[in-house]
């Protein structure tokens, strides 16, 4: 199981999130944050094996939460989710596996499962 940590400043789709990556099986939420600082003051204790950010979100942005966070777990890994298009940001560089864009559906499981 791929213990996976769920931050998004919205609860539906924290939700939505939590039930298509349950029922594919290979995931296990281990804690959701609908706030950015609470995710970070909590993630490094709680250590996952994968973190999905949403992009847009008060506070920190997923972007700036990922480099947060890569500042104490250096080996994290991070997908974001975003309704944005973010084709310009050099991901790879910035230590973030890749981008799954909203609606999050079963099918783009397989996607984050080749990121990984």
């Amino acid at each position: 199981m791929i213990r996976t940590i769920l931050v998004d400043d919205e609860e539906k789709y924290i939700d939505s999130h939590r039930s298509i990556l349950e029922a594919n099986g290979s995931f296990q939420i281990i804690a959701s944050f609908t706030n950015s600082m609470t995710a970070l003051d909590t993630i490094p204790s709680v250590k996952p094996d994968l973190c999905c950010f949403d992009v847009m979100m008060p506070y920190l942005d997923g972007v700036a939460l990922s480099m947060e966070l890569q500042k104490i777990l250096p080996d994290i890994k991070i997908v974001l989710i975003s309704s944005a298009n973010l084709g310009f940001l050099p991901l790879k560089e910035m230590g973030i596996l890749g981008i799954i864009s909203k609606p999050f559906t079963s099918e783009k499981v397989q996607v984050l499962l080749d990121l990984l």
